[in-house]
């Protein structure tokens, strides 16, 4: 982050202050006591949040870095799952495809987060078309062992927000294609997976994970 940063007047940071105070009490008063306090909770959380909304998708500042084979095959990543109570039922059928596979050598991997909006989409949006224009703005498709492993290490993923990450799709055994989504939307977070037929269009305001192109 500090490679874009420059430097404020004190003018520009006071009117920013003021402007963004503004905004937090409205969005505050929306949000209810349960939801304020739970971003109140999560302050890292709140400021990649506002990252993500600030940043032209072309542009966008790395929201995360995690580690990839860090499990030397598919079933000790699914212990690992199991272990931190995360559930993937819903993503099982992709996870023992043959076209699975985590690194073999442990590396980091920068993440962005975008929606279909920040990429210039309204309505509804095929994933083909999400696809093609995150790369056209320098984002990378996400190896499929980022869906399992951002579980895993996004332990303080807020409640209500849904993931999807932005992968090669997966057949699963009778040939439908998937992708991994992060979820936190119900009574524990959990890894979960979403139809990446042609068929299917996806809201514009829904959020995606590419690899940062920096």
């Amino acid at each position: 982050m500090s490679e874009q940063r420059r430097t404020l007047t004190v003018d520009q940071l006071a009117e920013f202050v003021r402007t963004g105070t503004g905004v937090l009490i409205r969005i505050a008063d929306r949000l209810g006591p349960e939801l304020a306090d739970n971003w109140a909770n999560n302050g890292r959380t709140m400021e990649q949040a506002f990252f993500r909304a600030l940043v032209p998708a072309g542009n966008k500042l790395i929201w995360r870095t995690i580690k990839l084979g860090t499990h030397k095959d598919t079933d000790s990543l699914r212990k690992a799952l199991e272990s931190g109570g995360y559930d993937y039922y819903d993503a099982i059928d992709i996870l023992v495809r043959p076209a699975f596979k985590v690194v073999e050598e442990e590396r980091d991997i920068s993440l962005v987060v975008v929606s279909g909006k920040e990429l210039g989409f309204t309505g509804y949006v095929a994933l083909a078309d999400i696809q093609k224009r995150a790369l056209e703005l320098g984002l990378e498709l996400c190896p499929a062992e980022v869906g399992p492993q951002l579980r895993l290490q996004y332990k303080e993923q807020p409640q209500g927000e849904n993931l999807n990450i932005a992968m090669e799709p997966i057949a699963d055994w009778d040939g439908s294609l998937y992708f991994f989504r992060v979820e936190n939307e119900g009574s524990k977070p959990l890894l979960a997976s979403r139809d990446a037929g042609p068929s299917y269009s996806w809201d514009s305001k829904f959020l995606w994970v590419f690899v940062s192109h920096k």
